[in-house]
């Protein structure tokens, strides 16, 4: 069974870029450790995990509006 990470947050207001290269960096750390990337498929922190686990070659998989779960590896 794979582990499953769920990465929530805010959703609006401006994020840092050292805050964006933070959340990016954990969504490529699931990636690479062959876990499971849930989130709510939102802007913002969600987002920038989702972009940094598909950076490592995350494969998206469709689940019920609006979560997104990205199954990685």
């Amino acid at each position: 069974m794979k582990l499953t990470i769920g990465v929530m947050g805010s959703s609006g207001g401006d994020l840092s870029e050292e805050i964006k290269k933070k959340v990016f960096r954990l969504g490529e750390a699931i990636a690479e450790r062959d876990a499971i990337l849930i989130t709510g498929g939102c802007p913002g922190l969600p987002y920038e995990a989702v972009r940094g686990a598909k950076a490592k070659g995350a494969a998206g998989h469709s689940g019920s509006w609006p979560l997104l779960m990205m199954k990685v590896g």
